[in-house]
């Protein structure tokens, strides 16, 4: 009961909560103990019609789920008043008739869950595609019913108006709209270089043109930097503070364009509209001195220390040194957990004092890891 769920965690690179409910939802399917004994859990009819063939797994869960509280007794004689509904009715019909059935047998219960599920509503927040974020929000009925109303109208003026073309586009629209017309928000925007890949560039000597192979011809590579705004600004040999030039690739600069940034989401790249950035940098007063001398890892892209310039010899770091490590990890260094920065505590990778209290010997982990 301890091990399992670290176990399952690691082998099938899932979070801990995720590995904890899989665990949960295969002893609960597959087991049922004694009668009259606390690993009784009245589930035994629902396994039998899965050895049966006549329920899947999934359908199984469902009804497993919302029996999860209940009485080893009520949840026999709930599963019992199922048997002639399991071939024929599909997962959402099923977990309606187990409810009807509870608030038949035991309407304290049902009260009882729906007070508990009320406490836990929340609103959750994920990276999905690249400039893409998944949300995921329960609410109490009633408060969902007036958010949703005023929504749908908003998103329909959209529609009407040509805003939006589809109208679940536009209610995500009216979501953000209706959100950030009640909020002050504070956007600050960094503006990075890092150092990429060289860019070939002919040279008088020698310039541009078709080999054989029809590859362009070209000589001494040329160390280049990054911008904001994704573009490459080149340099003639190699580069120092003083000795990097402004000759830029020449490139589109459409207002729809989509250019990459970084810090939306930990330790992903999100694709956000050009003319968007361009506003947020103009009203935002873009700085370069949040964490000190802001630069990136070469290789990686993560925000570091070169010079070690917030280091310290005490065993704390100081509160720069620590929004920049927050900043770089996003989250939990354990492989798998998702605890965001903020909960994190700042681990020392080589023990102190015998290791640094730098950036390159900090790390985040959570409580449990």
């Amino acid at each position: 009961s301890l091990d399992a769920a670290p176990i399952v965690s690691g082998v099938l690179h899932v979070s801990a909560v995720q590995a904890e409910r899989r665990v949960r939802e295969a002893v609960r399917r597959a087991a049922d103990g004694p009668e009259g004994t606390v690993t009784c859990t009245g589930l035994g009819g629902l396994h039998a019609a899965m050895a049966a063939g006549r329920l899947d797994g999934y359908r199984a869960g469902v009804v497993a789920y919302e029996l999860e509280e209940c009485p080893s007794e009520v949840a026999r004689a709930v599963i019992s008043a199922l048997e002639e509904s399991f071939e024929r009715e599909d997962a959402t019909r099923l977990r309606r008739r187990v409810r009807r059935v509870l608030a038949r047998i035991c309407p304290d219960l049902l009260r009882e869950k729906s007070v508990r599920a009320r406490s836990a509503s929340s609103l959750r927040r994920w990276v999905d595609e690249p400039g893409v974020d998944t949300w995921l929000g329960t609410f109490p009925s009633e408060e969902a019913c007036a958010a949703w109303a005023a929504i749908d109208a908003l998103a329909q003026r959209y529609v009407t108006d040509g805003t939006c073309e589809r109208i679940d586009r536009a209610r995500a629209k009216a979501l953000i709209d209706l959100v950030t017309s009640n909020a002050t928000i504070d956007l600050q925007v960094q503006l990075l270089t890092t150092p990429v890949l060289p860019i070939d560039r002919p040279t008088e000597s020698q310039p541009a043109g078709r080999t054989a192979s029809g590859n362009t011809a070209t000589t001494d590579p040329v160390p280049a930097m990054t911008t904001a705004f994704g573009e490459v600004v080149a340099g003639d040999g190699s580069p120092t503070d003083d000795e990097i030039s402004t000759h830029a690739v020449d490139r589109a600069r459409a207002p729809g364009d989509l250019v990459a940034v970084h810090g939306l989401a930990p330790g992903e790249p999100a694709l956000v509209p050009r003319d968007w950035l361009e506003q947020a940098i103009a009203g935002s007063g873009a700085r370069t001195d949040r964490y000190g001398r802001v630069a990136l890892h070469p290789d990686s892209g993560a925000l570091t220390d070169p010079d070690e310039d917030l280091a310290t010899d005490a065993y704390r770091p100081g509160a720069a040194l620590a929004r920049l490590v927050r900043a770089r990890d996003g989250h939990c260094r354990f492989p798998g957990c998702h605890v965001a920065a903020r909960f994190c505590d700042l681990d020392h990778v080589t023990p102190w004092p015998s290791g640094p209290t730098t950036a390159a010997n900090l790390a985040c982990l959570c409580r449990r890891h």
